[in-house]
């Protein structure tokens, strides 16, 4: 992954500068950054352009960032995500976690290297779900190719063996 659009949403300007800092000081890859600073925006923004990768504040106002993450989540359920928070905690990790985020980083001990190998790591995961769910769409398809291939020789068998009992 050479090029890789991040949507950070973030309250805090500060801390969208802090992250912006480290990607475009990236050495593995070249960031196209997106910024939204209420949840509400980065739902919106998050439709509009479709990054690889979304950097989310555990705690934006109105409503928290599990909820922004449900929330894109319902019309993109393979949305790769990373968690940033200021407040750590293992019940916070694991309420992300069960959102859906691919990663949980908090905000005081985060450094590029950390940043790069979350985000590829979020997308690595979520390239790899999609083609999951992509051959179990075809296995699907195909499962039901063959019981229909199946069932009509015993069609035929039942309905031969219905004209030899008449006869």
């Amino acid at each position: 992954m050479a090029s890789c659009r991040i949507l950070i949403i973030d309250d805090s300007e500060d801390d969208r500068e802090a992250i912006r800092r480290m990607l475009t000081r990236a050495t593995v890859n070249t960031y196209e950054i997106i910024e939204a600073a209420s949840g509400e925006d980065g739902i919106r923004l998050f439709q509009e352009s479709r990054p690889h990768c979304i950097l989310l504040d555990y705690s934006l106002p109105g409503r928290n960032g599990v909820a922004v993450l449900e929330e894109i989540r319902k019309t993109h359920p393979f949305a790769a995500a990373v968690m940033l928070t200021g407040q750590g905690s293992e019940a916070i990790a694991v309420d992300v976690m069960k959102a859906g985020a691919q990663d949980y980083l908090t905000k005081d001990v985060i450094s590029r290297d950390m940043l790069e190998r979350a985000i590829a790591h979020a997308v690595g995961r979520q390239e790899l779900a999609a083609k999951l769910e992509e051959h179990r769409q075809s296995l699907e398809v195909f499962s039901r190719a063959m019981a229909h291939d199946l069932k009509e020789p015993l069609r035929t068998i039942r309905s031969f063996g219905g004209v030899v009992r008449k006869s």
